[in-house]
């Protein structure tokens, strides 16, 4: 607001100077007006300093000459200085206070931490969320972790297991499907953090998929395909059962397509592989 519209409102208020009820934070403090009488004179420098060193040292005393209003402001200006004097006793304990916390700040930084505690907070803070994507080819099912998966590339994915298939089988698969298992299956689940309960209901969800028609051998694509479904411990290559069915950990699709040379070592699980089904 301009000063002279300020002038204007106050003198249709009958009012000739204006002082706030309320002092904003971190406002910086008003001037400090002595209202005198209009047949006094006005008090000099050293009676006003005198006057403000009083104030400092008893706040609570409020002068009985004057009129109301005058008490009024003068009680308001000893408010407004004790407020003053509390945020510059606050910000200098704040000031003396920071040193010492940096220092332990440091001192804890530089401690060596245990990496299983870590390790530990950081499984716990991470949410587990995650999609398997399904693909069936005839008496097998293949098992691979979304993110490593992309829809456009399910059409090489199958092609490649048609492949497997056909190599093992010498014959072209007559049944082939695609399907997507999602965790954790609601949005507010009450186990979503539980790989145990994860499991458990993977399981429950494959178990009609293995069963008609019937599956023989499954093969999971990647550590995380293999984590998501079983407790085993992750190795490429190995052979276990799952559900009575022979289960082969390979790895991930994207390392046969940009590397064709790792085709060999694959060729020799599902050799393997073969094996233990005619053995069975």
């Amino acid at each position: 607001m301009l000063e002279s519209q300020r002038v204007d409102i106050l003198q249709a208020m009958g009012l000739k100077t204006l002082q706030p009820r309320f002092q904003l934070d971190a406002a910086k403090p008003s001037a400090v007006l002595t209202v005198v009488a209009d047949n006094t004179a006005l008090v000099s420098d050293h009676s006003v300093q005198a006057s403000a060193d009083a104030d400092t040292a008893s706040p609570a005393v409020i002068p009985v000459a004057g009129t109301l209003v005058e008490q009024a402001a003068e009680l308001l200006r000893q408010q407004q200085m004790q407020d003053v004097t509390g945020q510059l006793a606050t910000a200098e304990a704040a000031t003396a206070a920071q040193p010492q916390a940096v220092s332990v700040s440091s001192v804890l930084d530089a401690a060596p931490a245990d990496t299983n505690d870590a390790t530990v907070a950081t499984a716990k803070d991470k949410p587990l969320k995650f999609r398997q994507r399904l693909l069936r080819c005839g008496e097998s099912l293949m098992v691979v972790d979304q993110p490593a998966l992309q829809w456009q590339d399910e059409k090489n994915a199958r092609i490649f297991f048609e492949d497997i298939y056909f190599s093992l089988y010498k014959k072209r698969a007559e049944f082939y499907a695609s399907d997507v298992f999602e965790w954790p299956p609601a949005k507010n689940f009450v186990n979503a953090q539980d790989i145990t309960a994860a499991r458990a209901t993977f399981s429950g969800f494959l178990q009609s998929k293995l069963q008609y028609p019937p599956c023989e051998w499954l093969i999971c694509w990647g550590e995380n395909a293999t984590r998501y479904l079983i407790e085993d411990d992750y190795q490429l290559g190995k052979i276990c059962d799952f559900q009575g069915r022979k289960l082969l950990m390979a790895d991930d699709l994207i390392s046969y397509w940009q590397n064709p040379q790792s085709k060999r070592l694959l060729w020799d699980y599902l050799q393997t592989l073969h094996a233990s089904l005619a053995d069975d």
